[in-house]
Protein backbone atom coordinates (compact mmCIF):
# COMPACT_ATOMS: atom_id res chain seq x y z
CA UNK A 1 0.00 0.00 0.00
CA UNK A 2 2.86 2.37 0.75
CA UNK A 3 4.37 1.55 -2.62
CA UNK A 4 1.12 2.46 -4.40
CA UNK A 5 0.89 5.73 -2.44
CA UNK A 6 4.45 6.64 -3.38
CA UNK A 7 3.79 6.06 -7.08
CA UNK A 8 0.67 8.22 -6.91
CA UNK A 9 2.65 11.02 -5.25
CA UNK A 10 5.30 10.94 -7.98
CA UNK A 11 2.59 11.05 -10.63
CA UNK A 12 1.09 14.13 -8.97
CA UNK A 13 4.51 15.79 -8.85
CA UNK A 14 5.03 15.26 -12.57
CA UNK A 15 1.55 16.66 -13.25
CA UNK A 16 2.29 19.80 -11.23
CA UNK A 17 5.59 20.27 -13.04
CA UNK A 18 3.82 19.97 -16.40
CA UNK A 19 1.26 22.59 -15.29
CA UNK A 20 4.10 25.00 -14.52
CA UNK A 21 5.52 24.54 -18.05
CA UNK A 22 8.55 22.50 -17.02
CA UNK A 23 9.44 19.71 -19.41
CA UNK A 24 11.27 16.84 -17.81
CA UNK A 25 12.97 13.86 -19.38
CA UNK A 26 14.40 11.09 -17.20
CA UNK A 27 16.28 8.07 -18.45
CA UNK A 28 14.96 4.79 -17.15
CA UNK A 29 16.81 2.05 -15.38
CA UNK A 30 19.22 0.01 -17.48
CA UNK A 31 21.95 -2.56 -17.38
CA UNK A 32 25.09 -0.43 -17.65
CA UNK A 33 26.94 -2.48 -15.08
CA UNK A 34 29.28 0.33 -13.92
CA UNK A 35 30.42 0.51 -10.34
CA UNK A 36 32.50 3.75 -10.18
CA UNK A 37 31.50 6.48 -7.74
CA UNK A 38 30.10 9.64 -9.34
CA UNK A 39 32.35 12.65 -8.71
CA UNK A 40 31.27 15.14 -11.35
CA UNK A 41 28.70 15.76 -14.05
CA UNK A 42 28.82 17.99 -17.13
CA UNK A 43 26.52 18.99 -19.99
CA UNK A 44 27.81 20.12 -23.39
CA UNK A 45 26.02 21.11 -26.58
CA UNK A 46 27.07 21.13 -30.19
CA UNK A 47 25.69 24.68 -30.28
CA UNK A 48 24.45 26.85 -27.44
CA UNK A 49 22.92 29.48 -29.77
CA UNK A 50 20.50 28.40 -32.50
CA UNK A 51 18.94 30.71 -35.09
CA UNK A 52 16.13 29.62 -37.39
CA UNK A 53 13.07 31.07 -39.16
CA UNK A 54 9.66 30.28 -37.68
CA UNK A 55 8.46 26.84 -38.68
CA UNK A 56 11.92 25.56 -39.65
CA UNK A 57 13.15 22.70 -37.47
CA UNK A 58 16.55 23.15 -35.83
CA UNK A 59 18.43 21.00 -33.36
CA UNK A 60 21.71 20.42 -31.56
CA UNK A 61 23.23 17.41 -29.86
CA UNK A 62 23.37 17.42 -26.05
CA UNK A 63 25.90 15.22 -24.24
CA UNK A 64 25.89 14.48 -20.52
CA UNK A 65 29.16 13.05 -19.15
CA UNK A 66 29.48 11.36 -15.76
CA UNK A 67 33.01 10.97 -14.37
CA UNK A 68 34.62 9.54 -11.25
CA UNK A 69 37.30 11.10 -9.06
CA UNK A 70 40.01 10.13 -11.53
CA UNK A 71 38.26 11.78 -14.47
CA UNK A 72 37.19 8.49 -16.07
CA UNK A 73 33.69 8.00 -17.43
CA UNK A 74 31.31 6.07 -15.19
CA UNK A 75 29.06 3.61 -17.09
CA UNK A 76 25.68 2.32 -15.99
CA UNK A 77 24.47 5.45 -14.21
CA UNK A 78 20.88 6.67 -14.52
CA UNK A 79 20.71 10.28 -15.75
CA UNK A 80 17.77 12.59 -15.09
CA UNK A 81 17.18 15.50 -17.50
CA UNK A 82 14.67 18.35 -17.38
CA UNK A 83 14.24 21.90 -18.66
CA UNK A 84 12.93 25.20 -17.28
CA UNK A 85 10.60 26.26 -20.12
CA UNK A 86 8.77 25.08 -23.22
CA UNK A 87 11.41 26.40 -25.64
CA UNK A 88 12.47 23.20 -27.41
CA UNK A 89 12.08 19.54 -26.50
CA UNK A 90 14.52 16.79 -25.60
CA UNK A 91 14.52 13.60 -27.66
CA UNK A 92 16.44 10.61 -26.33
CA UNK A 93 19.14 9.22 -28.62
CA UNK A 94 21.06 6.86 -26.37
CA UNK A 95 20.70 3.20 -27.25
CA UNK A 96 20.45 2.40 -23.55
CA UNK A 97 18.76 4.29 -20.73
CA UNK A 98 22.00 4.71 -18.78
CA UNK A 99 25.47 6.07 -19.37
CA UNK A 100 27.53 4.06 -21.84
CA UNK A 101 31.04 2.75 -21.27
CA UNK A 102 32.46 6.26 -21.74
CA UNK A 103 30.10 7.59 -19.09
CA UNK A 104 27.88 9.48 -21.53
CA UNK A 105 24.21 9.86 -22.37
CA UNK A 106 23.20 11.80 -25.47
CA UNK A 107 19.97 13.54 -26.43
CA UNK A 108 18.85 16.08 -29.02
CA UNK A 109 17.51 19.55 -28.20
CA UNK A 110 14.97 20.19 -30.96
CA UNK A 111 12.95 23.34 -31.73
CA UNK A 112 10.67 24.57 -34.53
CA UNK A 113 8.14 27.00 -33.06
CA UNK A 114 9.06 28.56 -29.70
CA UNK A 115 11.89 31.08 -29.30
CA UNK A 116 13.77 32.44 -26.32
CA UNK A 117 16.06 30.65 -23.91
CA UNK A 118 15.94 27.45 -21.91
CA UNK A 119 18.13 25.81 -19.30
CA UNK A 120 18.77 22.08 -19.42
CA UNK A 121 19.41 20.43 -16.05
CA UNK A 122 20.98 17.04 -15.39
CA UNK A 123 21.21 15.06 -12.16
CA UNK A 124 22.99 11.81 -11.34
CA UNK A 125 22.84 10.73 -7.73
CA UNK A 126 24.08 13.83 -5.84
CA UNK A 127 25.78 15.54 -8.79
CA UNK A 128 24.04 18.22 -10.88
CA UNK A 129 24.83 20.35 -13.93
CA UNK A 130 23.02 22.81 -16.17
CA UNK A 131 23.40 24.39 -19.61
CA UNK A 132 21.62 27.40 -21.14
CA UNK A 133 20.45 27.24 -24.76
CA UNK A 134 19.33 30.33 -26.72
CA UNK A 135 16.95 30.02 -29.68
CA UNK A 136 16.64 33.07 -31.94
CA UNK A 137 13.96 33.72 -34.57
CA UNK A 138 15.53 35.16 -37.73
CA UNK A 139 14.33 36.44 -41.07
CA UNK A 140 16.17 34.91 -44.03
CA UNK A 141 15.66 36.34 -47.51
CA UNK A 142 18.58 34.88 -49.44
CA UNK A 143 20.80 31.79 -49.48
CA UNK A 144 23.79 31.89 -51.86
CA UNK A 145 26.03 28.89 -52.62
CA UNK A 146 29.48 29.13 -54.19
CA UNK A 147 31.80 26.25 -55.16
CA UNK A 148 35.48 26.38 -56.13
CA UNK A 149 36.67 24.77 -58.24
CA UNK A 150 33.53 23.91 -60.17
CA UNK A 151 35.32 21.27 -62.24
CA UNK A 152 37.27 18.40 -60.69
CA UNK A 153 39.62 16.13 -62.66
CA UNK A 154 39.96 12.95 -60.65
CA UNK A 155 41.95 9.80 -61.36
CA UNK A 156 40.49 6.40 -60.41
CA UNK A 157 41.15 5.59 -56.77
CA UNK A 158 41.52 9.25 -55.81
CA UNK A 159 39.11 11.87 -54.49
CA UNK A 160 38.75 15.42 -55.75
CA UNK A 161 38.02 18.30 -53.39
CA UNK A 162 36.06 21.53 -53.76
CA UNK A 163 35.33 24.31 -51.27
CA UNK A 164 31.69 25.10 -50.52
CA UNK A 165 30.73 28.55 -49.22
CA UNK A 166 27.18 29.45 -48.20
CA UNK A 167 26.06 32.99 -47.42
CA UNK A 168 22.83 33.52 -45.47
CA UNK A 169 21.36 37.05 -45.58
CA UNK A 170 18.27 38.89 -44.40
CA UNK A 171 16.08 41.19 -46.51
CA UNK A 172 18.51 44.07 -45.95
CA UNK A 173 21.43 42.04 -47.28
CA UNK A 174 23.03 41.60 -43.87
CA UNK A 175 24.59 38.31 -42.87
CA UNK A 176 22.63 36.19 -40.38
CA UNK A 177 24.65 34.38 -37.70
CA UNK A 178 24.08 31.05 -35.90
CA UNK A 179 22.08 29.49 -38.76
CA UNK A 180 22.85 25.94 -39.90
CA UNK A 181 21.83 25.42 -43.53
CA UNK A 182 21.06 22.08 -45.11
CA UNK A 183 23.71 20.97 -47.64
CA UNK A 184 23.08 17.98 -49.87
CA UNK A 185 24.37 16.33 -53.04
CA UNK A 186 23.46 13.08 -54.82
CA UNK A 187 27.15 12.49 -55.50
CA UNK A 188 30.25 12.76 -53.34
CA UNK A 189 30.49 13.52 -49.64
CA UNK A 190 30.04 16.86 -47.88
CA UNK A 191 32.24 17.36 -44.81
CA UNK A 192 30.58 18.15 -41.49
CA UNK A 193 30.07 21.87 -40.99
CA UNK A 194 28.93 24.32 -38.36
CA UNK A 195 26.70 27.37 -38.18
CA UNK A 196 27.04 30.69 -39.98
CA UNK A 197 29.49 33.23 -38.58
CA UNK A 198 28.76 36.92 -38.00
CA UNK A 199 29.00 37.60 -41.75
CA UNK A 200 26.44 34.88 -42.44
CA UNK A 201 29.00 32.54 -44.03
CA UNK A 202 29.34 28.77 -43.67
CA UNK A 203 32.35 27.04 -45.25
CA UNK A 204 33.03 23.35 -45.75
CA UNK A 205 34.40 20.88 -48.33
CA UNK A 206 32.99 18.55 -50.99
CA UNK A 207 34.83 15.30 -51.78
CA UNK A 208 34.08 13.34 -54.95
CA UNK A 209 34.69 10.01 -53.12
CA UNK A 210 34.81 7.86 -56.25
CA UNK A 211 31.82 9.48 -58.01
CA UNK A 212 31.91 11.00 -61.49
CA UNK A 213 29.52 13.16 -63.50
CA UNK A 214 27.40 16.12 -62.43
CA UNK A 215 26.90 16.80 -58.72
CA UNK A 216 24.04 19.20 -57.99
CA UNK A 217 24.84 20.67 -54.57
CA UNK A 218 21.88 22.28 -52.82
CA UNK A 219 22.07 24.70 -49.89
CA UNK A 220 18.82 25.58 -48.17
CA UNK A 221 17.25 27.09 -45.08
CA UNK A 222 13.58 26.25 -45.01
CA UNK A 223 12.05 27.07 -48.41
CA UNK A 224 14.93 29.33 -49.49
CA UNK A 225 17.70 27.59 -51.42
CA UNK A 226 20.46 27.87 -53.99
CA UNK A 227 22.11 25.29 -56.25
CA UNK A 228 25.62 24.95 -57.63
CA UNK A 229 27.02 22.34 -60.01
CA UNK A 230 30.29 20.48 -59.60
CA UNK A 231 31.49 18.56 -62.65
CA UNK A 232 33.63 15.54 -61.80
CA UNK A 233 35.71 14.32 -64.77
CA UNK A 234 37.63 11.06 -64.79
CA UNK A 235 41.28 11.31 -65.84
CA UNK A 236 44.00 8.75 -66.43
CA UNK A 237 45.53 7.50 -63.22
CA UNK A 238 48.73 9.00 -61.82
CA UNK A 239 49.45 11.35 -64.72
CA UNK A 240 50.52 14.95 -64.89
CA UNK A 241 53.21 17.08 -63.28
CA UNK A 242 53.46 19.69 -60.56
CA UNK A 243 56.44 22.06 -60.35
CA UNK A 244 57.13 24.07 -57.20
CA UNK A 245 59.11 27.33 -57.21
CA UNK A 246 59.85 30.26 -54.89
CA UNK A 247 61.22 33.77 -55.38
CA UNK A 248 63.34 33.49 -52.19
CA UNK A 249 65.42 30.57 -50.98
CA UNK A 250 66.17 32.38 -47.71
CA UNK A 251 63.88 34.27 -45.34
CA UNK A 252 64.42 35.55 -41.80
CA UNK A 253 62.83 34.73 -38.47
CA UNK A 254 61.41 38.22 -38.12
CA UNK A 255 57.80 37.54 -37.22
CA UNK A 256 56.52 37.70 -40.78
CA UNK A 257 58.37 40.76 -42.11
CA UNK A 258 60.07 38.73 -44.85
CA UNK A 259 57.91 36.38 -46.88
CA UNK A 260 58.59 34.02 -49.76
CA UNK A 261 56.22 33.81 -52.70
CA UNK A 262 55.62 30.16 -53.59
CA UNK A 263 54.04 28.94 -56.84
CA UNK A 264 53.03 25.53 -58.13
CA UNK A 265 52.61 24.94 -61.89
CA UNK A 266 50.11 22.14 -62.61
CA UNK A 267 49.93 20.23 -65.93
CA UNK A 268 48.19 17.08 -67.14
CA UNK A 269 49.71 14.13 -69.03
CA UNK A 270 49.56 16.11 -72.29
CA UNK A 271 51.47 19.00 -70.67
CA UNK A 272 48.38 21.19 -70.77
CA UNK A 273 47.93 23.48 -67.79
CA UNK A 274 45.12 22.61 -65.36
CA UNK A 275 43.03 25.67 -64.51
CA UNK A 276 40.74 26.39 -61.56
CA UNK A 277 41.79 23.37 -59.51
CA UNK A 278 43.04 22.89 -55.96
CA UNK A 279 46.68 22.56 -54.87
CA UNK A 280 47.44 21.72 -51.24
CA UNK A 281 50.52 23.31 -49.65
CA UNK A 282 52.16 22.11 -46.44
CA UNK A 283 55.30 23.05 -44.50
CA UNK A 284 57.07 21.52 -41.52
CA UNK A 285 58.08 24.95 -40.14
CA UNK A 286 56.73 28.47 -40.32
CA UNK A 287 53.35 29.03 -41.95
CA UNK A 288 52.04 28.67 -45.50
CA UNK A 289 48.63 29.61 -46.86
CA UNK A 290 46.68 26.60 -48.17
CA UNK A 291 44.87 25.51 -50.27
CA UNK A 292 45.28 27.61 -53.41
CA UNK A 293 43.44 27.55 -56.76
CA UNK A 294 45.31 27.46 -60.07
CA UNK A 295 44.82 30.47 -62.35
CA UNK A 296 44.43 30.54 -66.15
CA UNK A 297 48.13 29.66 -66.50
CA UNK A 298 47.76 26.62 -64.26
CA UNK A 299 49.67 28.31 -61.43
CA UNK A 300 48.64 28.25 -57.76
CA UNK A 301 50.05 31.13 -55.71
CA UNK A 302 50.70 31.25 -51.96
CA UNK A 303 53.08 32.79 -49.41
CA UNK A 304 55.41 31.28 -46.82
CA UNK A 305 56.59 33.08 -43.69
CA UNK A 306 58.40 32.15 -40.49
CA UNK A 307 56.46 32.85 -37.31
CA UNK A 308 59.09 31.85 -34.74
CA UNK A 309 62.35 33.37 -33.54
CA UNK A 310 65.20 31.25 -34.85
CA UNK A 311 68.39 30.90 -32.82
CA UNK A 312 70.32 29.08 -35.53
CA UNK A 313 69.90 28.49 -39.27
CA UNK A 314 67.07 26.15 -40.07
CA UNK A 315 65.21 25.07 -43.19
CA UNK A 316 61.54 24.44 -43.96
CA UNK A 317 60.31 21.67 -46.22
CA UNK A 318 57.57 23.01 -48.50
CA UNK A 319 55.38 20.44 -50.28
CA UNK A 320 52.75 21.07 -52.97
CA UNK A 321 50.26 18.25 -53.62
CA UNK A 322 47.70 17.63 -56.34
CA UNK A 323 45.68 14.83 -54.80
CA UNK A 324 43.56 13.76 -57.81
CA UNK A 325 46.77 12.63 -59.59
CA UNK A 326 48.64 11.69 -56.43
CA UNK A 327 51.58 13.91 -57.42
CA UNK A 328 53.72 16.27 -55.33
CA UNK A 329 56.83 18.42 -55.45
CA UNK A 330 59.16 19.68 -52.73
CA UNK A 331 61.43 22.67 -52.17
CA UNK A 332 63.39 23.91 -49.15
CA UNK A 333 63.56 27.49 -47.85
CA UNK A 334 66.29 28.44 -45.40
CA UNK A 335 65.25 30.36 -42.28
CA UNK A 336 68.00 32.57 -40.84
CA UNK A 337 68.05 34.55 -37.62
CA UNK A 338 67.02 38.14 -38.05
CA UNK A 339 69.83 40.73 -37.99
CA UNK A 340 69.12 44.08 -36.30
CA UNK A 341 68.89 47.22 -38.46
CA UNK A 342 71.82 49.62 -38.00
CA UNK A 343 70.62 52.60 -40.04
CA UNK A 344 68.53 53.78 -42.99
CA UNK A 345 69.92 56.07 -45.70
CA UNK A 346 67.14 58.17 -47.22
CA UNK A 347 67.35 59.94 -50.58
CA UNK A 348 64.89 62.05 -52.60
CA UNK A 349 64.99 62.75 -56.33
CA UNK A 350 64.31 65.54 -57.09
CA UNK A 351 64.34 67.42 -53.79
CA UNK A 352 62.73 70.61 -55.14
CA UNK A 353 59.11 70.32 -56.24
CA UNK A 354 56.35 72.52 -57.61
CA UNK A 355 53.59 72.72 -54.99
CA UNK A 356 50.53 70.68 -55.84
CA UNK A 357 52.03 69.46 -59.14
CA UNK A 358 55.30 67.52 -58.87
CA UNK A 359 56.26 64.27 -57.22
CA UNK A 360 59.57 62.83 -56.06
CA UNK A 361 60.86 59.28 -55.68
CA UNK A 362 61.86 58.60 -52.08
CA UNK A 363 64.32 55.71 -51.61
CA UNK A 364 65.29 54.11 -48.29
CA UNK A 365 68.47 52.00 -48.26
CA UNK A 366 68.32 49.74 -45.21
CA UNK A 367 71.62 48.56 -43.67
CA UNK A 368 71.87 45.83 -41.03
CA UNK A 369 74.31 45.83 -38.10
CA UNK A 370 76.45 43.35 -40.01
CA UNK A 371 76.89 45.94 -42.80
CA UNK A 372 74.79 43.95 -45.23
CA UNK A 373 71.62 45.18 -46.89
CA UNK A 374 68.35 44.24 -45.20
CA UNK A 375 66.84 41.09 -46.72
CA UNK A 376 64.47 41.31 -49.64
CA UNK A 377 60.89 41.72 -48.42
CA UNK A 378 61.75 43.73 -45.29
CA UNK A 379 58.93 46.18 -44.57
CA UNK A 380 59.76 49.94 -44.44
CA UNK A 381 57.36 52.61 -43.13
CA UNK A 382 57.58 56.07 -44.75
CA UNK A 383 56.35 59.17 -42.92
CA UNK A 384 56.34 62.94 -43.46
CA UNK A 385 55.85 65.80 -41.01
CA UNK A 386 53.13 67.20 -43.27
CA UNK A 387 51.02 64.07 -43.13
CA UNK A 388 51.06 63.92 -46.94
CA UNK A 389 50.44 60.46 -48.30
CA UNK A 390 52.81 58.39 -50.40
CA UNK A 391 51.99 56.30 -53.45
CA UNK A 392 50.64 53.66 -53.42
CA UNK A 393 50.75 53.72 -49.57
CA UNK A 394 53.23 54.61 -46.84
CA UNK A 395 54.53 51.00 -46.72
CA UNK A 396 57.38 49.82 -48.94
CA UNK A 397 59.35 46.60 -49.21
CA UNK A 398 63.08 46.16 -49.66
CA UNK A 399 64.20 44.81 -53.05
CA UNK A 400 67.27 42.71 -53.90
CA UNK A 401 69.48 45.81 -53.62
CA UNK A 402 68.36 46.56 -50.06
CA UNK A 403 66.19 49.48 -51.14
CA UNK A 404 62.53 50.37 -50.80
CA UNK A 405 61.05 53.20 -52.90
CA UNK A 406 57.80 55.17 -52.91
CA UNK A 407 56.58 58.41 -54.47
CA UNK A 408 55.97 61.60 -52.45
CA UNK A 409 53.45 64.05 -53.92
CA UNK A 410 53.97 67.73 -53.27
CA UNK A 411 51.18 69.31 -51.21
CA UNK A 412 49.53 72.52 -52.27
CA UNK A 413 51.27 74.53 -49.55
CA UNK A 414 54.86 75.61 -50.12
CA UNK A 415 57.56 74.99 -47.55
CA UNK A 416 60.19 72.55 -46.41
CA UNK A 417 59.08 69.02 -45.49
CA UNK A 418 60.90 66.38 -43.53
CA UNK A 419 60.64 62.74 -44.59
Amino acid sequence: MRKALLISSLGLLCLLLAMWGCERHTTGAGGGGGSGAVASLSITAGDTVLATPAGVVDSTLITVTVTDGGGSGVPGKQVELWMDSNVGVLTALSETDTTDFSGQVTTVFRVNSNFGSNTIHARVEGATAELRIIVQEVNIAQVTLQVAPAVLSVAPGNSGQATLKVWIRDDLGNGVAYVKPSLSSPKGIIQNYGRSDNSGKVETFFFSAGDYGIANVIASVGAISDTAIITINETASATGTIELQTNLNVIYADGGVTTARVTALLKDADYQVIQNDTVIFTSDAGAIASPAITDTLGIAHTTFTDVLIATEPDSAKIVAQYRPFGIADTIYIMILEQQPIDHIALSVNPNTLLAGVDSAEVTATVIQLSGEFAPQGTQVIFESDSGVSFDPSNVGYVNEAGQASLYFYAPNATGTYTL
